[in-house]
């Protein structure tokens, strides 16, 4: 899926535990207004006990797909599976439009 495109693509994607990804997640909600990712930050939940909206002024925001499911259900286009094809379309895309850089050129290609 995602990481197999990102490394096909020469991104060098680190796997980390959720808790650890969600805590760099934190970090950027709680002083970087201005980051990309922190409007987002509010719709992981922490998968831990006690409340991670305390630390950020964030409150979680529940997540349910249904309305759109059902939308979608009569739509004239079938939704294409999320799998390694759709993700590389979506690398490409980004950085053909400069959201997303090259990656760095490696001395072992």
């Amino acid at each position: 899926g995602l990481f197999a495109a990102c490394r096909a693509a020469g991104y060098s994607i680190q796997r980390v535990a959720y808790e650890q990804w969600h805590g760099q997640l934190r970090a950027i909600a709680q002083g970087q207004k201005d980051h990309p990712l922190y409007p987002l930050a509010a719709l992981f939940s922490s998968r831990s006990e006690g409340d991670a909206s305390e630390s950020t002024g964030l409150q979680e925001v529940p997540f349910d797909c249904r309305n759109a499911m059902t939308g979608l259900a009569a739509a004239p286009f079938d939704c294409p599976p999320l799998d390694e094809t759709l993700f590389t379309t979506y690398l490409n895309a980004l950085r053909k439009s400069g959201a997303l850089k090259p990656p760095p050129v490696s001395a072992s290609h």
